[in-house]
């Protein structure tokens, strides 16, 4: 006499289910990766988006200084002032705790960008003859979390020379 045999054995039940569970681990590590690269990328775009705004910034003051009026720090320093040739108002280039570098009008996006590297923001050249030649700034700005490991935190030097006129 023949018995019929429905179903599964456990054998076949336990490498099924083997299978399936190797399975969603190879979809969560794709997925994880996915998303450390999306917000990798993202906090990428922002520091370069408020950085290179910063840098515009910082060159439209520096082509309307007064060589003459550039009041610069001895070596590299945080700060540097000098009056504008359109309408002679006094400017102050500072990198700052609050977030702002340029000037009170390139303040930084809130929260997610941290600004450091302000001891080195500003060195100037001077010209063989007199005045300022040319002004280097350089900063750094961050963003993400620098204890939740090097694929969490972001961090990118901005630095530009700008050669005066007039």
């Amino acid at each position: 006499m023949k018995k019929n045999r429905r179903g599964f054995t456990l054998i076949e039940m336990v490498v099924v289910t083997g299978i399936i569970g190797l399975m969603m681990v190879a979809v969560t590590g794709i997925l994880l990766s996915s998303l450390q690269a999306r917000n990798l990328t993202r906090m990428t775009d922002l520091l370069s988006a408020n950085g290179n705004y910063a840098l515009e910034e910082i060159r439209k003051n520096l082509l309307n200084a007064n060589k003459e009026t550039v009041v610069c720090p001895v070596g590299v320093g945080s700060s540097l002032s000098f009056d504008s040739v359109r309408d002679g108002e006094e400017t102050l280039l500072k990198c700052d705790n609050a977030g702002r570098v340029a000037s009170n009008s390139a303040k930084l996006t809130g929260g997610e960008v941290i600004l450091s590297g302000c001891d080195e923001f500003v060195r100037c050249e001077n010209g063989a003859l007199g005045p300022v030649s040319g002004i280097v700034v350089k900063f750094v700005l961050s963003a993400g979390n620098a204890s939740g490991g090097v694929k969490d935190f972001v961090s990118k030097v901005f630095e530009s020379r700008v050669t005066l006129r007039n």
